[in-house]
């Protein structure tokens, strides 16, 4: 008689114990969810920012050119980089050995951004940009044009809403500075 009430209690608790199993089993099943349900919720996790690159060329504390440039970027380990391309192609006339050949030159600025996650209240990216353009010819020697060139690249950390400066160098040249700043605008 012990074990047969004993085996009627351990029958009655486990019967008892089997809607709780199933809800927990259902709650924990993301495979219930359609394809498009869980994009869905994807994307609905996923913060996008308006990020805006400013490159400001300075003599000593006097802006004399300034290019704002922007691109919408989602902060996801899965996003595509995202790219800014902005400049002309320059026709540039080479003579070698007596014979005219036209080259053209690219000027202009490239950023490309990827990586981009977030961190607390701030945004890590990884940046790398090219900022090409042609030299004042009244500082070189040279008939032929001369081109100016920056490059950067860095996996950065920045602050949401604020700018930052990211990149700074000298022109070799003359006294000028280019400075490369960067703000992270979430937008819903």
């Amino acid at each position: 008689m012990r074990v047969s009430r004993f085996t009627a209690l351990l029958l009655i608790a486990f019967c008892a114990s089997l809607p709780a199993i199933a809800q927990e089993a259902h709650a924990s099943a993301p495979s219930d969810l359609s394809y498009d349900q869980r994009q869905q919720a994807k994307e609905m996790a996923t913060r996008y920012f308006r990020l805006q690159v400013s490159v400001h060329e300075l003599d000593g504390t006097r802006v004399i050119n300034h290019r704002d440039y922007s691109v919408i970027a989602a902060a996801e380990a899965e996003a595509r980089p995202v790219s800014i391309r902005s400049g002309d192609r320059i026709p540039t006339t080479l003579t070698t050995k007596g014979a005219a050949d036209t080259e053209y030159l690219d000027l202009g600025v490239d950023v490309d951004v990827q990586n981009i996650e977030m961190h607390g209240d701030r945004l890590a990216l990884r940046i790398d940009g090219h900022l090409n353009s042609l030299a004042d010819p009244s500082n070189t020697n040279s008939t032929s044009p001369v081109i100016r060139r920056n490059s950067w690249g860095s996996r950065v950390l920045i602050p949401i809403g604020k700018p930052e400066i990211i990149f700074s160098s000298d022109d070799p040249s003359t006294t000028h500075r280019f400075q490369v700043e960067i703000t992270a605008v979430e937008i819903n």
